[in-house]
């Protein structure tokens, strides 16, 4: 079985462990997770299309009496779907320190 396959089944455990190829690096987390830089790189981008779509929903969000819009999660989980009401100006402040939208139950 390939490290790639191992660390997809959770089986990789301790330090971090030598790639099956060089275009895959498993590293540990702070969490002590393993993660791999294809992993992450994917990671990554589905935070950035989040964030992206959260934008345009704030751009046409906030109309007169509007204090709360719903965007998504952007805690990059594959299988993440989560809705997340926030206040405009929470929202506002969180993009303006470039940290991410998170559903509470995934911080």
């Amino acid at each position: 079985m390939s490290a790639l396959a191992d660390l997809i089944a959770g089986r990789v455990t301790g330090p971090s462990r030598p790639a099956a190829s060089p275009s895959v690096l498993v590293v540990n987390d702070p969490r002590g997770l393993a993660v791999s830089s294809v992993a992450n790189d994917i990671s990554v981008g589905r935070r950035a299309l989040r964030r992206s779509v959260n934008e345009r929903i704030r751009s046409v969000s906030g109309g007169p009496g509007s204090e709360t819009i719903d965007v998504f999660c952007e805690c990059g989980r594959v299988l993440c779907a989560e809705r997340v009401r926030i206040p405009i100006d929470e929202f506002d402040e969180i993009v303006g320190a470039e940290r991410p939208v998170v559903a509470p139950a995934h911080a």
